[in-house]
């Protein structure tokens, strides 16, 4: 691999460009460089242009560089080359005197307090580079091998590039973002907080780009900014100065840094004078070199030929340097290894880092008054790490929540940083070590570095180094002695981050006594995924192996197909959303291994988990089946007891009649022994004096194991016909969802279809025909949505994804509140008989959406096992129930329609001096908007608990059998969002049959837009969808739609 640097080019307007009469030499030593590389990235570090003009740009600059890529395409087709840029003073454009006059006013606060820049505003008025930024659009758009990975503001990037043996980091800074037209060294500035925050975003080899060498920069702030530079830098990259250099900077923890500055390619004053540098890698022995092409009057040759050397890098965690003391080979691999073996279709080892995602953190801030913890907002990790050392960080998850890799991923991130971290486990802390913190070191550090480098560990500076500390619930010291043992820690290491159950709280007392010994303790808890995390995990689980060569509309659809396979699992939160349970199931999806056909797939990927559950509870293969069968009666014992809980005596009462059911002595399973065991592996929790299962999962797992074992039994028919009938409560909807995983018994079906015909039986399925003609008849304004052109589908995606953990986080904080405003809701209504039928009717409807839920995990666990009368009875009836659903919800918006109108339509008129007229017609939007909505989430609801293109056959008999709007719409959406190719022909006719029925063309539309927004598709199949739907078209899309055609 190879990097060419140009700097300086000066593309003017005004003057004659020297460099186009050496082009074709240029050229000519541009491919001799790349002939036997694979892969070239051209760093441009700044002064493209003259003026920052836009004719500099694409009347010059554009068609030189697009000389290159056609030259390097023609003659060198395999190669894979990019190109990446940075702007530099000359690219800053002060042609328009007014905006300039106006930054020459501000510039003053913005030196005073650097801040402001993180105001756009400032922003906007500061920065003179919209002609540079355009330009290098069209070339940053395209990269191949180049990723941007962190771009929050215009003065800091991260672009990560992608080789076959490493992953390199390009940190860009645009240090002329603070340009003058006679700029002086030594006046310059450069936020350093924004180039801080880079440090979580980096590769094991890192690459500094900047137009001005830092000399430029205020003294103060130079220091500042070199430090950062030092520490997260292999090799820096500059120029601005015309003058090529190469030296090694190394500062007091001894880490080299190479800085290169380049030459001028283009010298107005000096035609003569034009070269470029060229960085050659050597990735297998972590070496690279410094070469300069310089112009010779006749051609570009290499200067300075005797002078090349080749510099090591070290790709210890991204540091080039010489360490005081390196790691050991055993912790190395430590720190890589996975948590568990993975089954990945592209790679034989899969390591940590290969599918690492950081989880969200959210801090626990205690009120001593009230003793209360609260949630404070969702915290980035290497942010936290990298800022705030003063505090010590206790950082608590629940069981398989990541904790230990967390640590090794921070580990590796102060590493990275050139610290030398330890890692002590919280079981050998006794009170002689907790007062001999030299002696805790000393048993400590061979895990780590080695024995032999105590003496060095010892001697170095404090703030050099950082404590680890895992399981610090094992911890055996008191209160008094943890305060004293934290106190001597702070004399020892600058930061101390320490692990620890979720259920492991730090008694008040001493976190006070702490804080009055001058030790601030934060604490923070390890969340589950969110959707954006749970994105970004198989997004990283797909890209493994093919990241050089999947398109990007592949990438999604992939990632959809994972997402679809494990939302059953992951629905309803039976299963934490933890990577450790994601993986196992992305590993399982991948593995070729028969199961018990008696189960579903997704049967199998809970059986996977609830072994890995039971994994350490040390129990011999042969006796495997035995703790199965105690554990599924247990949960079965449970669940008929309140709130699924049971006290000691009740457990020893059942422990005696199951070793006198199975006929075993009390030493075949010992009470004792297997109830601390259960408790410590975080089976089973003691919990307010009782005993549950510790994770819900697994308790209902065990619970429809009991039932899919006993469907035998005359009491365990008639205990399913009643949960199937009462499936408004939750633990009956669970039970009855983890069933139809584990086994497909007819009886299974049979009561679930009896119990689904029951349901709403009197009402007839909505057809969304002439039935809600009255509803069509209220819309007084179409609304058709409008497709833009910023289109991006990854970055709808997490929008998407970020507007669902949202709405999840305060449905959850906001959860209590709604159950007591229901109750408070109840409570003030005294016609018991009206009270009786709301709550039948809110039973009636969680009923109904549970089933559709059941229902569809029926279809499509069991497709393939099923005969075609029983997937189209099924199929029919999940389809007519939610319609019947849909029907009756409609129907009682109907009947209070005109109330409802009337009521909004005065309140308007007489808040307003809005006439009577509009206040209608506003009231009569409202109520077709909510009945649309209502229509769309039921229909969607419908399309997705069934949606599968395995069951497509299935879906045309019943639209055969059920020639209706309603199921022809309910196909359409399955099809577009399950199935692999989309539906034009279908779309297209089904719009021609229903383009006057006013909800139904707007529900096709808002499915249709959400199908566009999140897939990449190119632009004409966009404007093809927009066509066939009526959706409308942005003007900036028209443009890009007229550019693409050209």
């Amino acid at each position: 691999m190879k990097i060419i640097q140009l700097s300086d080019i000066h593309f003017s307007k005004l003057k004659d460009n020297s460099l186009f009469k050496k082009r074709n030499k240029f050229l000519d030593s541009l491919v001799a460089e790349c002939l036997d590389q694979e892969q070239v990235i051209f760093t441009v570090t700044g002064d493209i242009a003259d003026r920052g003009d836009k004719e500099e740009y694409n009347g010059i600059a554009s068609p030189f560089f697009e000389g290159i890529s056609a030259t390097l395409e023609e003659k060198l087709p395999d190669l894979k080359f990019d190109f990446i840029f940075i702007p530099g003073n000359h690219d800053c454009d002060f042609s328009n005197i007014q905006l300039q006059e106006f930054r020459n006013s501000i510039l003053p606060q913005v030196k005073n307090n650097i801040m402001l820049i993180e105001n756009e505003i400032f922003q906007k008025n500061i920065l003179l580079q919209d002609e540079f930024n355009s330009f290098i659009d069209l070339y940053h758009s395209k990269w191949r091998t180049l990723k941007e990975v962190y771009a929050p503001n215009p003065l800091v990037k991260v672009i990560n590039c992608f080789t076959n043996q490493t992953e390199i980091s390009f940190i860009l800074m645009n240090t002329s973002w603070i340009t003058t037209i006679h700029e002086k060294p030594g006046e310059m500035l450069f936020y350093e907080k924004f180039l801080n925050e880079v440090k979580g975003h980096l590769s094991p080899i890192n690459i500094t780009l900047l137009h001005h060498p830092t000399h430029w920069l205020e003294p103060n702030n130079k220091r500042k900014i070199e430090e950062i530079i030092q520490s997260v830098s292999n090799i820096v990259l500059s120029g601005h100065e015309h003058v090529k250099t190469e030296v090694i900077k190394t500062d007091w923890n001894n880490k080299n840094v190479v800085y290169v500055e380049g030459g001028t390619l283009q010298e107005h004053s000096d035609p003569s004078l034009s070269e470029y540098n060229i960085l050659k890698f050597d990735l297998e022995k972590n070496q690279f070199k410094v070469s300069t092409m310089s112009w010779n009057s006749r051609m570009y040759c290499l200067k300075d030929r005797d002078r090349e050397m080749w510099y090591p890098i070290s790709r210890e965690y991204g540091t080039l340097s010489t360490r005081k003391l390196l790691i050991n080979s055993e912790f190395r691999d430590f720190l890589t290894e996975s948590a568990i073996p993975l089954n990945h279709p592209r790679k034989e080892k899969v390591n940590l880092n290969d599918l690492f995602v950081y989880p969200d953190l959210e801090e626990m801030i205690y009120h001593e008054e009230n003793e209360m913890q609260e949630l404070i907002e969702t915290i980035d990790i290497p942010e936290l790490i990298s800022n705030d050392t003063e505090s010590t960080l206790l950082i608590s998850g629940e069981k398989d929540s990541g904790k230990t890799t967390l640590s090794k991923i921070i580990i590796q991130y102060k590493l990275s940083e050139g610290y030398y971290p330890l890692l002590i486990n919280s079981e050998i802390i006794n009170p002689t070590l907790a007062h001999n913190i030299e002696k805790l070191i000393e048993k400590s550090i061979d895990e780590v570095y080695s024995l032999n480098d105590l003496d060095i560990y010892l001697q170095l500076n404090t703030a050099e180094r950082i404590l680890i500390i895992e399981d610090w619930h094992k911890c055996i010291l008191n209160d008094d002695t943890k305060v004293k043992f934290f106190k001597r820690l702070s004399q020892f290491f600058r930061q101390i981050i320490i692990f620890a159950d979720s259920e492991t709280p730090l008694s008040p007392k001493l976190v006070l006594n702490v804080t009055n010994e001058g030790i601030r303790i934060r604490r923070f808890k390890v969340l589950e995924f969110g959707y954006q995390k749970q994105e970004e995990l198989i997004e990283k689980w797909v890209l493994l192996g093919q990241h050089e060569i999947i398109d990007r509309a592949k990438l999604l659809k992939e990632i959809d197909i994972k997402k679809h396979g494990m939302a059953p699992i992951l629905r309803n939160g039976f299963v934490p959303k933890y990577p450790l349970y994601m993986l196992m199931i992305l590993s399982s999806m991948e593995s070729r291994q028969p199961h018990n056909l008696e189960k579903s797939s997704n049967g199998y990927y809970f059986e996977i988990l609830i072994k890995d559950s039971l994994v350490n509870l040390e129990v011999e293969f042969n006796e495997t089946e035995k703790l199965y069968q105690y554990l599924t009666d247990f949960a079965y014992y449970l669940s008929i007891h309140p709130d699924n809980k049971i006290t000691l005596s009740e457990w020893r009462g059942f422990h005696e009649n199951h070793l006198e059911y199975y006929d075993m002595n009390p030493d075949q399973i010992p009470f004792i022994s297997l109830r601390n065991k259960l408790i410590n592996e975080k089976v089973i929790r003691f919990k307010e004096s009782c005993f549950e299962f510790y994770y819900p999962y697994v308790f209902y797992f065990f619970t429809a194991q009991y039932f899919a074992r006993n469907l035998h039994k005359v009491e365990i028919k008639d205990a399913l016909i009643d949960i199937t009938n009462n499936l408004h409560v939750t633990q009956n909807a669970n039970i009855i969802m983890f069933l139809t995983h584990l086994s497909k018994e007819a009886v299974i079906k049979e009561c679930v279809l009896n119990a689904a015909r029951e349901l709403l039986n009197t009402l007839p399925p909505s057809k969304l025909e002439d039935e809600i003609q009255f509803i069509n008849n209220l819309c007084r304004t179409i609304i058709i949505p409008q497709v833009n052109a910023d289109l991006d589908a990854v970055a709808n995606r997490k929008n998407v994804n970020k507007s669902k953990d949202d709405f999840e986080k305060i449905s959850k904080q906001s959860e209590g509140d709604n159950l007591s405003k229901e109750s408070r809701f109840l409570e003030e209504v005294e016609d018991d008989e009206i009270k009786q039928k709301v709550i039948e009717e809110v039973n009636t409807a969680n009923k109904s959406f549970k089933m559709l839920e059941v229902i569809g995990q029926i279809l499509r666990n069991y497709y393939g096992s099923m005969n075609r009368e029983e997937k189209i009875a099924l199929s029919t009836e999940h389809y007519q129930l939610g319609l019947r659903l849909n029907h009756w919800l409609i129907t009682q918006i109907e009947e209070i329609a005109d109330m409802l109108i009337e009521h909004i339509s005065d309140s308007l008129s007489k808040k307003s001096s809005i006439t009577q007229d509009k206040s209608t017609a506003f009231a009569q939007q409202f109520v077709y908007t909510l009945a649309s909505i209502i229509t769309h989430n039921n229909l969607w609801k419908i399309a997705m608990t069934a949606g599968t293109e395995d069951l497509d056959r299935t879906f045309t008999r019943i639209e055969e059998k059920i020639p209706t709007v309603a199921v022809s719409l309910i196909n359409l959406i399955i099809k577009i969002e399950y199935y692999k190719d989309f539906p034009y022909r279908e779309l297209e006719l089904f719009v021609n049959k229903n383009k006057n029925n006013i909800i139904v063309m707007q529900i096709i539309r808002e499915v249709v837009k959400r199908y566009i927004y999140l897939n990449d598709i190119s632009l004409s199949d966009k404007q093809k969808l927009c066509t066939i739907t009526g959706l409308k078209i942005s003007s900036k899309f028209l443009v890009k739609l007229v550019k693409n055609n050209k």
